[in-house]
C-alpha cells in the first residue's frame, strides 16, 4: 500500500518583487553558461596553479535577506573582503572561511595549509599576500568577461571585524546572497558574496557579456529537455477588438476585419511578417517572416 503524504506549500518561503527582483537581476547580469562553461573552470585552473594543490568550487545557493539582520549573525571576527566597482559607491562584500583562508595563505607562503589553533586577525604580511592572490582572481575574472567595465571589480580593503561593514551599508535594504563551497587540497569551506540592494541594481542592470555561443547551447539543451511536451503552435496573423454581443451573434462565414495586421494575403499567398504563438500564447510569442506558403506556411524566426 502507497502512503501519500500531502506537501506543506505553507512553509515555502514568502519573497518580496524586490528580492525575486534581486535574484533575476544576477542571473541577467551573469548567465549560468558563462558562468559553468568559462569562469569558473578559468579560475579553478588559476588557483591550482597559485597554491600548489587542486581546487575547486561549486555554486551552492542563492537567497536574500535583511542587510541588518545577517550582519548580525555573522562572527565578530573573520576575514572578510570589500569590493566596489567604480565609479559607484555601493560597496559589496564576501565573507571568507577563516580557516579556508588561513590554509591558501599558509600554501602562499611555502606551508602546506596549516591553519592556526585559534582565530585570530591577519597579520599585514598575511594581508599582502592573499591580496595578491585576491588581486589575480579579480583580473582573471575581469579577462573572461571580454574586459567589460561592468565586470572590473576592486579590492577596497581585508576587514577582520564584521562590526566595521554596518557603517558601509543600509541595514534595511535587502542584500543579495551568494554561498560557494570551495575544496582546496583536502580542506573545504565556503565563500559568501553579500550584494546589497543598492549595489545589484547598479551594477547588475545589464549582462557584463553578450550571450555567447555557450549561452546558444544551454538554451537549447533546456529546449531539448521539454522536447516530449505537447502543445498548441499557431500564428497571429492580425488582431482586432470584438464586444462580448457582437461575439456571441458571429455565424460560420462572416467575415472580421483586423485592426491591426502584420502579413498580408495576396495572390493566394500569405506574405510579410507574423507572430508564432504557444499554448494561449500568454507564456511565449516569436516574430517570424513568412518565406513560403504554398502548401505550407514556413516561416523564419527573426
Amino acid at each position: 500500500m502507497v502512503s501519500i503524504k500531502s506537501f506543506d506549500f505553507g512553509n515555502l518561503p514568502h519573497l518580496t518583487d524586490e528580492e525575486t527582483g534581486l535574484a533575476s537581476s544576477f542571473y541577467r547580469y551573469l548567465s549560468p553558461a558563462l558562468l559553468r562553461d568559462e569562469i569558473q573552470p578559468s579560475l579553478q585552473e588559476l588557483l591550482t596553479t597559485e597554491l600548489g594543490t587542486d581546487v575547486s568550487f561549486q555554486f551552492d545557493t542563492i537567497t536574500t535577506q535583511a542587510t541588518g539582520s545577517y550582519l548580525e549573525k555573522l562572527p565578530p571576527q573573520g576575514v572578510f573582503l570589500v569590493l566596489g566597482l567604480p565609479p559607484m559607491e555601493e560597496r559589496a562584500f564576501v565573507e571568507i572561511d577563516s580557516q579556508l583562508a588561513f590554509a591558501m595563505i599558509d600554501r602562499l607562503l611555502g606551508g602546506g595549509g596549516e591553519v592556526p589553533p585559534f582565530l585570530r586577525a591577519l597579520t599585514e604580511i598575511e594581508q599582502g599576500v592573499f591580496s595578491y592572490l585576491l588581486l589575480k582572481i579579480l583580473a582573471r575574472f575581469y579577462e573572461r568577461c571580454d574586459r567589460s567595465a561592468k565586470s572590473h571589480f576592486r579590492l577596497y580593503e581585508i576587514r577582520s571585524s564584521s562590526e566595521e561593514l554596518a557603517s558601509l551599508v543600509k541595514p534595511e535594504a535587502s542584500s543579495l546572497i551568494l554561498m560557494i563551497n570551495v575544496t582546496v587540497g583536502d580542506r573545504s569551506g565556503y565563500c559568501r558574496f553579500i550584494f546589497p540592494a543598492p549595489f545589484v541594481q547598479r551594477a547588475f542592470s545589464e549582462p557584463v557579456k553578450e550571450m555567447a555561443e555557450a549561452d546558444h547551447r544551454y538554451e537549447e539543451g533546456r529546449l531539448q529537455n521539454y522536447g516530449f511536451v505537447k502543445t498548441d503552435l499557431w500564428a497571429e496573423v492580425g488582431r482586432t477588438t470584438v464586444r462580448a454581443r457582437e461575439l456571441e451573434s458571429l455565424n460560420v462565414g462572416d467575415v472580421v476585419l483586423f485592426d491591426q495586421t502584420s502579413a498580408e494575403y495576396h495572390e493566394g499567398k500569405v506574405q510579410g511578417q507574423l507572430t508564432l504563438r504557444i499554448g494561449l500564447g500568454q507564456e511565449a510569442a516569436y516574430p517570424c517572416e513568412v518565406i513560403d506558403s504554398n502548401e505550407t506556411l514556413h516561416v523564419r524566426l527573426n
